[in-house]
């Protein structure tokens, strides 16, 4: 364990966190996920979450390799300048990352076979439309919603005022990416090869609700979306209902 005074750092083998000048009261990084020796076998882990922080601030998670989980992987709650960086998550029961509180997000990481979604970020207040500034660049989400096939997307955006961007989705039953609230920005995204078990339905989606205003999609690239055959609506790149359009 190291610690140069300025910032937080992790011993993988012990499984603890080493604080500099930053919060970390609410961090639990579990000791039965990283042992104390590295064994020449695998390990069946499935505790509930991997990593929690709750009331957290200026955190950064960068580089781990987290899977065997049976609930989300990493959970961020009411936080704010948290950052997960270049990680790997897979094999994980619900979904890979949530984050809520403002400033924070997720950044170059790969997630692959999750039992529901990806990311979900969930921030900002509706009510004052103050943004929570929350987001998810530079991501690599594929093969998601491995349990529950409907309604769990590779990137789901709630609140007000937060970004997905560059990110490259692919390969899931339903919808890539979801949106409810006001104000977010959805831009420079590649999505292909979703909807694949879906009708009526998107790559991008979003429905039903007068006051979600704002929200601007620009930029995305879509292509070989799996369209099945349906005497109803067909899945297409972008459905948005009429509620949010008019």
């Amino acid at each position: 364990m190291t610690n140069d005074g300025n910032s937080t750092n992790c011993d993988r083998l012990r499984g603890s966190l080493c604080n500099g000048n930053v919060l970390t009261e609410g961090i639990t990084l579990l000791d039965s996920v990283l042992p104390t020796k590295v064994p020449k076998y695998n390990i069946v882990s499935v505790p509930d979450s991997l990593v929690t922080m709750t009331g957290a601030g200026h955190v950064t998670l960068r580089g781990l390799t987290l899977e065997g989980v049976r609930g989300t992987a990493v959970k961020i709650e009411r936080a704010t300048q948290n950052k997960l960086v270049g990680c790997t998550l897979r094999n994980i029961g619900s979904w890979a990352v949530s984050i809520s509180g403002t400033n924070s997000g997720v950044v170059g990481c790969d997630i692959s076979a999750t039992g529901d979604g990806g990311i979900r970020i969930s921030g900002g207040d509706r009510k004052t439309l103050a943004p929570a500034g929350l987001y998810a660049k530079n991501n690599h989400i594929h093969n998601w919603s491995r349990w529950n096939r409907m309604n769990r997307h590779g990137i789901a955006i709630d609140g007000v005022g937060n970004r997905a961007a560059h990110n490259l989705l692919h390969d899931s039953p339903h919808a890539a990416t979801n949106f409810s609230g006001n104000d977010h920005v959805i831009e420079f995204n590649e999505i292909h090869n979703v909807c694949n078990e879906a009708n009526d339905s998107g790559a991008i989606y979003a429905g039903r609700n007068w006051t979600m205003r704002g929200t601007v999609i620009r930029h995305n690239y879509l292509h070989h979306k799996v369209r099945p055959k349906s005497d109803w609506f067909n899945a297409v790149s972008i459905r948005i209902s009429p509620e949010i359009t008019h």
